[in-house]
């Protein structure tokens, strides 16, 4: 009786279960059935848009200066939390400025996604 060793392994594939032999580009799947790895976002500390210092700074500001929802209201509880805002999102061409935040809470920020600025 022969022992399998690292030379005459084989497994399935877990796409096609078609035996193969395994190697280091892939042990899981054969030729076919390699999965393509998508690299992942290496935002260092910093890079991203809300690790911005201006936009801390300023949020900090605006959530001394209002208190409540600007849309309905609320003074926010712990089920409906208060939320900074961008009236012109950052990915539309809006900034981080004290002018282009406000306060609303959590249920009214959910309404205001995908709904015209202002």
């Amino acid at each position: 009786m022969q022992r399998n060793t690292r030379n005459n392994y084989q497994r399935p594939c877990l796409k096609c279960r078609r035996l193969f032999t395994p190697d280091n580009n892939s042990r899981s799947y054969c030729a076919e059935h390699i999965p393509v790895i998508k690299p992942k976002k290496n935002y260092n500390k910093g890079k991203r848009p809300y690790d911005d210092a201006e936009y801390r700074r300023n949020r900090k500001l605006i959530r001394q200066q209002q208190k409540y929802c600007v849309w309905c209201g609320t003074a926010g509880t712990s089920q409906n939390k208060l939320q900074v805002d961008h009236i012109v999102p950052i990915s539309r061409g809006g900034s981080h400025h004290i002018s282009n935040l406000r306060i609303l809470c959590q249920n009214c920020h959910k309404k205001r996604q995908g709904v015209a600025h202002r």
